[in-house]
C-alpha cells in the first residue's frame, strides 16, 4: 500500500459510492480502496491529481458530530483543486456539472488566476482553481 500525504481531507458522505462515481466523473478520479463494514462503505480512497481523498459513509451512532454536510446543514469546509491551467479549470468545471455537481461560482478570472466553484451531490464544496503563475 502506499504512503498517504501528511495532510488530506477525509469527507464524510450519505453514499459513499456515488460520492466516489462523482469524482470520477467529474475530477478523473481513480478508486484507490472501498473498504466494506456492516454494508456500509466504512473506508474508501480516490487519488485525484495527484492528491488522495479519502471517504467515510456516514451510519448512526458511528463517530458523533460527524455527518455528511446535508445532515449537519452544510459544512464550513472547501476543498481547492488546483488544476493548473485556466481550460483545465473550465473544463473540469463543465464535467463536474455533468456529472450532477451544482454551480457556485462560475468560471472567472481573479487578479491571482482563476476560479470555479461547485458543490458535489453530496454538498461538499470544491473550489477549482489555477494560479496566474502556472498559467
Amino acid at each position: 500500500m502506499e504512503a498517504l500525504p501528511p495532510i488530506l481531507p477525509y469527507l464524510t458522505v450519505r453514499d459513499a459510492r456515488a460520492a466516489l462515481g462523482f469524482c470520477e466523473a467529474a475530477f478523473d478520479g481513480e478508486i484507490l480502496m472501498i473498504q466494506e463494514q456492516d454494508g456500509a462503505v466504512n473506508h474508501a480512497r480516490a487519488r485525484i491529481q495527484g492528491g488522495i481523498v479519502m471517504f467515510y459513509e456516514e451510519r448512526a451512532g458511528a463517530y458523533e458530530g460527524n455527518g455528511a454536510p446535508a445532515t449537519l446543514g452544510g459544512s464550513p469546509v472547501a476543498i481547492r483543486l488546483d488544476l493548473g491551467t485556466a481550460e483545465a479549470v473550465d473544463a473540469t468545471f463543465a464535467r463536474a456539472l455533468a456529472a450532477g455537481a451544482t454551480e457556485v461560482v462560475a468560471p472567472l478570472d481573479r487578479p491571482w488566476g482563476r476560479l470555479a466553484e461547485v458543490r458535489d451531490p453530496e454538498g461538499h464544496l470544491w473550489r477549482l482553481a489555477a494560479s496566474a503563475a502556472e498559467q
